[in-house]
């Protein structure tokens, strides 16, 4: 792939996280983040930013029509002949800004998307990979009122016959939790019901379909609590 064709996709990572693109563009992009760390890696740090904004800002719910300003500017952005979007949203940045201004946008498309709350007690944690195992994965956990949610991009989609299994770890004692599985991209999510208390880990192992009752196999993703 050309630089060109590379800064082309890096240019619609916005737009993917505000879900602007179309299906076609939608594909493509995705198609280059399955093998592009670099872009993955970028979009992990804009997600980041995402799930941090909720706790920065006060309570407000945006106009409708400040969301229908925003959302025709990123259609229009999306269309194949236009400037990257955060110069069209903020004007000429210098690259160092660039990581600032997706800030800046993100803020704007949770302010129009949902109305936000106080965030007390929600923190991201970003958890540790096996490289020798997963070498471009990447994974955060964002806990939220007792209740968790494990977020993973560059995952190789399991093999046929496995899945994956999420465990809690409580002091020497390590609990099976719910099962998931990732996209074509790599990507996926996995919910952690309200029942961390005492949690000291968050683990991933890959395990037969169905699960298992302990790990068969050192964790491949762990992310610490306390």
């Amino acid at each position: 792939m050309s630089i060109d064709q590379h800064d082309r996709f890096q240019e619609d990572i916005g737009a993917y996280l505000l879900s602007a693109l179309e299906p076609a563009e939608q594909a493509a992009f995705e198609g280059h983040l399955a093998a592009c760390p670099e872009c993955r890696a970028e979009l992990e740090e804009l997600r980041l930013a995402a799930d941090a904004l909720p706790r920065s800002v006060e309570p407000f719910a945006a106009p409708q029509s400040l969301k229908r300003s925003l959302m025709e500017t990123v259609r229009e952005d999306a269309k194949p002949a236009r400037r990257p979007l955060l110069e069209r949203l903020f004007g000429g940045i210098r690259p160092q800004l660039v990581l600032a201004g997706a800030a800046a946008l993100l803020i704007v498309a949770v302010l129009v998307g949902t109305q936000l709350g106080g965030g007390e007690g929600r923190k991201v944690v970003t958890a540790a990979v096996d490289r020798s195992r997963v070498p471009d994965a990447t994974a955060t956990l964002t806990l939220d009122k007792g209740a968790g949610q494990l977020r993973v991009t560059g995952m190789p989609h399991p093999r046929a016959g496995q899945v994956y299994e999420i465990w809690l770890k409580r002091g020497d004692q390590v609990q099976p939790g719910p099962l998931f599985n990732t996209d074509r991209s790599g990507n996926g999510t996995g919910a952690i019901p309200d029942d961390l208390g005492g949690v000291d880990a968050v683990l991933v192992t890959r395990e037969k379909t169905g699960g298992a009752m302990k790990p068969s196999e050192a964790p491949i993703i762990s992310a610490r609590i306390s």
